[in-house]
């Protein structure tokens, strides 16, 4: 994946997690792990911890993390 987006203008930390987490999962698949790892070299140690925890929750249950995020993000909105 060329460039892949970052999130930095999104101000909510939850929903920027799951972004970057939806994100690294696209690049693993398409790319393969190094290349994840090359994603995450841009970010802060709490970024990555946040993006991890994000991906594990997706990974357990995939409706519930995005139902979730989305329910931050109209909360957020208003």
């Amino acid at each position: 994946m060329k460039n892949p987006e970052t999130f930095i203008d999104i101000n909510d930390q939850v929903v920027q997690a799951y972004n970057r987490a939806k994100t690294s999962l696209s690049i693993l698949e398409e790319d393969g792990e190094q290349s994840v790892r090359e994603y995450f070299q841009q970010f802060s140690e709490q970024d990555r911890a946040s993006i991890a925890a994000m991906m594990i929750a997706h990974s357990r249950d995939p409706e519930g993390t995005l139902k979730r995020v989305q329910e931050r993000a109209r909360e957020t909105a208003n």
